[in-house]
């Protein structure tokens, strides 16, 4: 009776009593400690034996679960038989809650391999889940001394390629944003705001930002280097390098940047890491101009100073063979083969030089240039076999799968990029692309919205869905996405431009013409204008103003003739012949094709034959487009540059139309399609010869597959147009004729098309 009566303060108190007696609060300051102990232990073997860095805290944590079992059966030993079951199983649920999906083996696995040569490889690599991802960023002068503006550049990239040797680490700098830096107003890279290297670092989905300055003290360079998190922005650590040898400010640099990104530290005991004196160049004077080269090609975009640039870099220390990669680069896009070749042999007879990585990159440009497209691809895919968790190699091979027409290899690829570092969404993107390519919009369709549903701050998400939808002919749909994706960034070129080609879409003409005329005004950048000039010289060339599209055309070379390597332009005018033939201008696509063949070396000269096939077809020259389809099919053999496949079916489709064969041209166009099932062009095509060969419903079905996406197009109306008249209809033909005409109301005199379907109209006793 009386312990009924005891009082909750009582009963606590006694509870308590009992525990002090029973030393409970020392027992558990003691598991305590042990728990910390656990952790510290398993740190050190975490950094002993390259296990998962994930293993201390799983640790701790299961040490800590059990605590209340502990103590239960240190306070009164019969609640053994409830609390360690009840005790184990919650802790169970909550260490799979928050572990289940970790790695908590080794962070490294060994594969094996053969190279191109039947040679069998073992290699020790890194999980990609303890890889580390950071964006790198140049450097800024705090020196005051412009003599040492070189090192803004020089430094970073020296760490890089050092870096480059641990496949733990995997560093990204912000040269391929160089276009979004200029619109920002930070046209060198330089002094960029830590605001926007996050939403660059962001941008990317990369974890971590690495950022640095440099100053002088007497003799010496000090350099202050921090890493940041990108998410949350804190400063994780903030070091600082002194010393009068900028090689081996390198060298201390990225030991401590892999420090603090809390690399094994038996990793780095045992890993080959080399100084970089070693598998760069000892030379400073070297390195400068490595420094320069790389501003040249990357940033200034100017070729002929890189040229300069790196032959001086080879001529301070002719075995640095990362020089020589770089010689090969701009030599091969410069025009210059022969400085291309001699790149190539020098990065081949160093390569011993470069980290593992850029031996592969060298090889795979050594089987390129000499023409055995088998072996680069063998070379590409022993990179991956030899370092599946690298993201690297697997972008450089569905590089590579993309120029071969390899859809399936991409997505693969892809999907295998995004399974080992599920932080890079971006990647679904990317997957939703090849499925649009291939025609499969559902499939574009999940990813795109994926990735949006992910990023719905990201402007690019909508961009992809509204050209998605746009190809399916939802236009006030995909119209809401671009102006979605405006509102994130009213500065986005790209969504400005899709906007106004919704114009065209809709039958707005003018309301077109008018937005690309005002947005060449508010370009800040070359590459902007040029975006904007070649959706002018497009917009004019749908309306049949052939003069004004090539003038456009011409203009858009004009502003990017400072900037394109000059391989790539006389490929771009090479692309145009037939641009200037439809705009009566003959003799001189044929001059500037003589011109392009007596400038355009190897291996970029067996792209010739292209431009040749496209004046043949225009002009009609049956003979002339048979040759040039022979060159371009030896090409593709010897580059294994199946992107241009569609053009040889499109060429052998344009031959057989022009002999009347018109069975066998209809198969070609399929054939195309097939490969090419977005370009609506060829539905058109496919359309004609249809018509020609009396198939009339699928000549029909074969248009209304283009006007679905192209409602207003010209030339699918007159090709109705045609369908009807000779079906005796001549109302819906006198339609027809109206909508190609209304587009084509101020088409140059020699746009043929337009001529005709002006005749077919006064011919049937119709009129505008």
């Amino acid at each position: 009776f009386a312990g009924a009566l005891e009082t909750p303060a009582d009963a606590t108190g006694a509870f308590l009593a009992t525990a002090v007696a029973r030393k409970l609060p020392h027992l558990a300051g003691v598991y305590v400690v042990a728990a910390v102990a656990v952790f510290f232990a398993l740190e050190v073997l975490v950094n002993r034996l390259i296990w998962s860095s994930h293993l201390p805290l799983f640790g701790v944590s299961a040490t800590l679960l059990l605590l209340p079992a502990f103590l239960a059966v240190a306070y009164r030993r019969s609640a053994r038989t409830i609390v360690i079951p009840v005790n184990l199983a919650l802790g169970a649920l909550v260490l799979w809650l928050g572990f289940g999906s970790k790695d908590l083996g080794a962070a490294t696995r060994a594969v094996v391999v053969e190279d191109e040569e039947g040679n069998q490889i073992e290699r020790v690599v890194p999980k990609s889940e303890f890889r580390k991802r950071f964006a790198l960023f140049f450097f800024d002068n705090a020196s005051g001394n412009a003599e040492l503006d070189w090192l803004q550049y020089g430094l970073p990239l020296t760490v890089d390629l050092d870096l480059s040797q641990d496949m733990f680490v995997q560093s990204w700098t912000p040269e391929e944003k160089i276009e979004d830096l200029r619109r920002a107003g930070y046209p060198a890279a330089l002094g960029v705001p830590f605001q926007l290297m996050r939403e660059l670092a962001e941008e990317k989905h990369i974890p971590y930002i690495v950022s640095g300055s440099f100053a002088t003290d007497g003799e010496q360079l000090v350099v202050t280097v921090r890493l940041h998190e990108t998410r949350r922005g804190r400063l994780i650590a903030e070091r600082t390098h002194r010393g009068e040898d900028v090689l081996g400010l390198a060298d201390m640099i990225s030991l401590q940047l892999r420090q603090d990104l809390e690399v094994p530290t038996q990793h780095l005991e045992e890993s080959e890491d080399l100084p970089i004196q070693d598998v760069m160049t000892t030379s400073v004077a070297s390195l400068r101009h490595l420094s320069e080269t790389f501003r040249a090609m990357s940033i200034d975009e100017d070729w002929a100073a890189a040229s300069t640039a790196v032959n001086a870099a080879i001529e301070a220390d002719s075995t640095n063979a990362y020089a020589h990669l770089l010689r090969y680069i701009v030599s091969l896009f410069g025009n210059d083969p022969q400085g291309a070749g001699l790149g190539l042999q020098g990065a081949m007879q160093h390569i011993y030089r470069l980290p593992e990585r850029q031996q592969f990159a060298v090889k795979m440009g050594h089987y390129e240039f000499n023409r055995e497209p088998e072996k680069q691809l063998a070379v590409a895919e022993m990179w991956v076999e030899v370092f599946p968790d690298d993201v690297q190699a697997r972008e450089v091979l569905t590089a590579l799968y993309n120029v071969r027409r390899d859809r399936d290899g991409m997505i693969a690829q892809l999907e295998a990029i995004l399974e080992l570092d599920p932080s890079r969404l971006e990647i679904l993107q990317r997957i939703g692309t090849v499925y649009q390519a291939q025609g499969e919009f559902d499939r574009a369709t999940e990813y795109f919205a994926g990735y949006a549903e992910q990023f719905p701050d990201d402007a690019e998400a909508y961009l992809s869905l509204g050209q998605l939808l746009q190809l399916q002919g939802e236009f006030a749909e995909a119209q809401a996405q671009y102006e979605r994706a405006l509102l994130i960034d009213p500065n986005d070129v790209g969504a400005q431009i899709r906007l106004a080609v919704i114009e065209r879409r809709v039958g707005n003409f003018d309301g077109e013409l008018a937005q690309l005329e005002a947005l060449v005004e508010r370009s800040t950048t070359a590459q902007d204008s040029a975006r904007v000039l070649a959706s002018l010289s497009a917009a004019y060339g749908y309306r049949g103003q052939r003069a004004r599209s090539l003038a456009y055309r011409e203009r858009q070379w004009a502003v990017l003739s400072g900037s394109l390597p000059p391989v790539a332009l006389l490929l771009q005018q090479l692309g145009a012949l037939d641009e200037y033939v439809r705009a009566g201008r003959e003799d001189e696509a044929r001059q500037i094709l003589a011109g392009v063949r007596a400038q355009l070396a190897a291996p970029f000269d067996g792209m010739i034959p292209v431009g040749e096939l496209a004046l043949a077809l225009e002009v009609g020259d049956v003979d002339g487009a048979q040759a040039a389809l022979v060159g371009v099919e030896q090409f593709i053999t010897a580059f294994g540059v199946e992107n241009l496949r569609p053009a040889v079916m499109h060429g052998t489709a344009k031959v057989h139309e022009l002999r009347g064969q018109y069975g066998a041209a209809e198969a070609a166009y399929e054939a195309e399609i097939a490969e090419a099932p977005t370009d609506l062009g060829v539905h058109i095509d496919l359309a004609r010869v249809r018509r020609l060969d009396g198939d009339l419903d699928g000549a029909e079905r074969a248009l209304r597959r283009a006007l679905t996406a192209f409602p207003n197009s010209p030339t699918a109306h007159y090709q109705m147009a045609l369908i009807a008249e000779q079906r005796g209809d001549s109302t819906e033909a006198v339609e027809h004729l109206r909508r190609s005409l209304t587009v084509w109301s101020d088409a140059d005199e020699v746009f043929a098309p337009a001529r005709e379907a002006r005749e077919r109209l006064a011919a049937i006793g119709g009129s505008m």
